[in-house]
């Protein structure tokens, strides 16, 4: 039985992969199939037992990122709470494990808003940290997530010790991350929200400025077509546009435009997040307004305005 689940564990990556490609529901929802049966084949004290609920779990989250139902969120935590159970101190994978349930608790709270699940997420992301050697090609992107757990609960509660910590825990994900790897773009993008954030509590432009900086090293470093240069592009207009509303400098605004023009454009129709960009490239139009009064601007506007309604 356990080779047979063996088998049945390898089958949904052909699935996954098709998903990936296409969006189709069947597919991860076939996927979770196949993994639920590989578990319920898995005797418990099975070695394979631990990955395989980590497998499940990650099916489901990526459901849930997809659906938002709330069942697959909850599946996914109680399988990824059911492989940590099962994972002794020490283990190789135990750090992976407790990242992937932080992550889980991470989501949940950003469509519950529950306070509880921001802290589970912030507490096994710690641990996850705490257990994982220095020099670990896992590292920087445990910190980085520890760094935006962190900032989500800071944008809930302004706790001031949480953005920095956010802060401390990204530049250190960036600086363990060589020049060219695949995951640096996004590291820096995140460190560039993080301080963004705090600037829009502090008003410190230094952070403002920090927060420019690492986002346009983001976009130069991403590729085109990649699936994040339109959420990398306007986020570097809202810091762009945050940055004209202190100075006045007309080159921020007129950037900040250009970019979440350019965000507008690489997001297809019915994605999640093209009616805040729309919004973000409505606002940044408004505001020149106001320095320039051109009725071209205050009429663009009010087209992407409506248009995100």
């Amino acid at each position: 039985m356990s080779i047979f689940a063996s088998r049945l564990n390898d089958l949904p990556n052909l699935a996954w992969r098709r998903f990936e490609q296409t969006g189709d529901m069947d597919d991860i929802s076939e996927a979770i199939r196949y993994l639920q049966y590989a578990v319920l084949l898995t005797p418990e004290g099975h070695p394979e037992l631990p990955a395989r609920l980590n497998n499940l779990r990650l099916s489901f989250w990526r459901r849930f990122e997809h659906t938002e139902d709330m069942a697959d969120i909850t599946e996914a935590i109680r399988h990824q709470q059911h492989a940590i159970k099962l994972t002794p101190d020490g283990h190789a994978d135990l750090p992976a494990f407790l990242n992937n349930l932080g992550l889980s608790f991470s989501s949940r709270f950003e469509c519950t808003g529950d306070m509880d699940d921001i802290s589970e997420a912030i507490q096994h992301q710690q641990k996850a940290v705490q257990s994982t050697p220095d020099g670990h090609a896992e590292l920087p992107e445990q910190l980085d997530n520890l760094g935006i757990s962190l900032l989500s609960r800071f944008e809930y509660t302004g706790n001031m010790d949480d953005i920095a910590k956010a802060i401390q825990y990204q530049q250190q994900a960036v600086r363990l991350t060589s020049d060219g790897h695949a995951g640096l773009p996004r590291r820096l993008s995140n460190l560039g929200n993080s301080f963004w954030s705090r600037f829009e509590h502090t008003g410190d432009m230094d952070d403002i400025t920090g927060a420019i900086q690492l986002q346009q090293q983001a976009v130069q470093l991403t590729q085109d077509r990649h699936p994040e240069l339109p959420c990398r592009l306007n986020n570097l207009g809202n810091s762009l546009s945050s940055r004209f509303e202190r100075t006045g400098d007309m080159n921020d605004i007129s950037e900040a435009i250009r970019h979440q023009k350019a965000a507008v454009r690489l997001t297809p129709h019915g994605h999640a997040e093209l009616p805040s960009r729309l919004s973000n490239l409505g606002i940044s139009f408004r505001i020149r307004f106001e320095r320039t009064e051109d009725d071209g601007d205050i009429s663009e506007g009010i087209r992407h305005q409506k248009e995100a309604v």
